[in-house]
């Protein structure tokens, strides 16, 4: 049984919460001069900025949007893993597990910070921002990462509703990672699978569905 996990990469693998809020910031306080909450921030990361920032900006969203990369690229330093999360893609490539990253962000920017951290060995492809004909969360974004592997099953973790519906929709196993419990009502019911609260726990998810595959007798 052959599985691909399909990765989320800001706040599932890397930490980037903190940075991604404060080039946000900078980007507001500049261009429509005024501060973004925190909950609203929120909100736009489970969004592609490619959707986000022409309703928000409107014809100078690509300007904008140069300046956001110029800000993030200026918090860098904060950046950092995920407790566990070279060592989780060490044991499920060792497993057999196929690793790939679907994201919002920028294929070049999510290698740059693969590279930083001796991550990208384990990861076998790298679906971002302007890579498929739609961004995350649409599952054209999911469909071309998957295009071509030699898979008979797909778990897709992140953090945010976005990334459960995108499973569900492709008929994947979703799992959802963050340190809230999920609240009762949160989510439409089947819509998340597993919960997890840090990548230790994902790991034994993992491994759970690994292992009831391989208890089922081939046909």
């Amino acid at each position: 049984m052959k599985i691909a996990i399909v990765w989320d990469w800001d706040n599932t693998l890397m930490d980037t919460s903190e940075i991604i809020y404060q080039a946000q910031r900078d980007l507001f306080l500049v261009y429509k001069k005024t501060d973004l909450p925190r909950a609203d921030a929120f909100t736009l990361m489970n969004k592609s900025a490619r959707d986000w920032m022409p309703e928000v900006f409107g014809a100078d969203w690509q300007e904008a949007y140069r300046f956001y990369l110029e800000r993030y690229a200026a918090h860098i330093s904060q950046i950092k893993p995920k407790p566990f999360a070279k060592e989780i893609l060490a044991k499920a490539q060792k497993e057999g597990f196929l690793s790939v990253v679907v994201s919002k962000k920028m294929r070049y920017i999510i290698h740059r910070e693969a590279l930083s951290f001796d991550l990208n060995n384990y990861l076998t492809r790298i679906i971002g921002s302007g890579d498929a004909k739609e961004d995350k969360p649409s599952i054209v974004a999911l469909k071309t990462a998957l295009d071509g592997l030699d898979i008979d099953k797909v778990i897709v973790i992140g953090d945010a509703v976005v990334d459960m519906k995108m499973a569900k929709e492709y008929g994947a196993i979703s799992v959802l990672l963050r340190k809230q419990v999920p609240k009762e009502k949160e989510f439409a019911e089947g819509l998340v699978d597993y919960y997890a609260s840090d990548l230790k726990e994902a790991w034994k998810i993992f491994q759970q569905i690994k292992d009831s595959f391989d208890d089922k007798p081939s046909e």
